[in-house]
């Protein structure tokens, strides 16, 4: 087959397929793809954002907690202490593969029963801190993802063993600085 030029349904831009892509259509028996390559890598990533955070309740011990899911997500949601506990056994999800049955379709239905951790943190060593996601041991922070060993940390990411740091990203080792970007072992006074 020829190289086909189509307009996203989504930006409206033109986006070119290839010979051996409309080839790799049809031996995993699926349509040409209808939206460019960039809106859908923004559809794969919009399945979670590590940087929304939205008040819901978990789906085992119905506490509110803070979850990077919306309430209105289709899926199980538990808060940290849940998950990590043993009220629940993972080994009851799993599901024999059926051979017969598309793999996708399978693993949709399994990632729809399964439960997910409504947010990455280690909770019991993050103190006096909040909007937190991705996040090991922390103190007297607020806004950040990505973060490892942090205190008094505000609207970063990816910070790791930092103190007195605000509006950075990337940075290690790193203290008393504002907007700080991919710096390590640096200290401004």
């Amino acid at each position: 087959m020829n190289q086909g030029i189509k307009q996203c349904q989504n930006c409206e831009q033109d986006f070119l397929i290839e010979p051996d892509d409309f080839d790799f259509y049809e031996k995993i028996k699926v349509p040409p793809p209808t939206f460019c390559p960039e809106c859908r890598a923004q559809r794969r990533f919009l399945f979670r954002s590590s940087r929304s955070f939205h008040k819901r309740d978990c789906d085992l011990c119905h506490k509110e907690f803070l979850s990077v899911f919306q309430k209105n997500t289709k899926v199980l949601v538990y808060c940290p202490e849940c998950w990590w506990s043993d009220k629940w056994n993972a080994l009851d999800y799993g599901q024999e593969y059926n051979f017969s049955k598309p793999f996708f379709v399978q693993f949709k239905e399994l990632l729809s029963r399964v439960p997910r951790i409504g947010i990455y943190a280690d909770t019991p060593r993050i103190i006096n801190s909040n909007y937190l996601n991705l996040a090991g041991p922390a103190k007297n922070s607020y806004f950040s993802v990505l973060v490892d060993n942090i205190e008094d940390c505000y609207y970063s990411f990816y910070t790791v063993n930092s103190k007195d740091i605000i509006d950075c990203a990337m940075i290690s080792h790193v203290e008393s600085s504002y907007q700080a970007f991919n710096c390590q072992d640096f200290s401004c006074y």
